[in-house]
């Protein structure tokens, strides 16, 4: 019997559907091909809201401590 040797991101498969598997012979060497649904995932960081005073002493100020002066002309 010959080595089994894999590429790819195998730990991916805990959570995927499996689709279809092709075996394809190139050369003498095998290939398996593994095709497969994995869920969904949000993409997105969910955002902190932050507060904003607009004041007197300082112009703007943030609720994370930002502090901004501004001037109009």
């Amino acid at each position: 019997m010959g080595t089994l040797r894999y590429l790819g991101l195998i730990r991916y498969l805990e959570n995927a559907e499996l689709s279809s598997a092709n075996l394809v012979e190139r050369n003498g060497d095998y290939y398996l091909y593994v095709t497969c649904f994995l869920p969904k995932e949000d993409k997105h960081e969910k955002e902190k809201a932050i507060g904003i005073d607009l004041g007197v002493k300082n112009q703007i100020t943030f609720s994370n401590g930002v502090k901004i002066q501004y001037s109009c002309l």
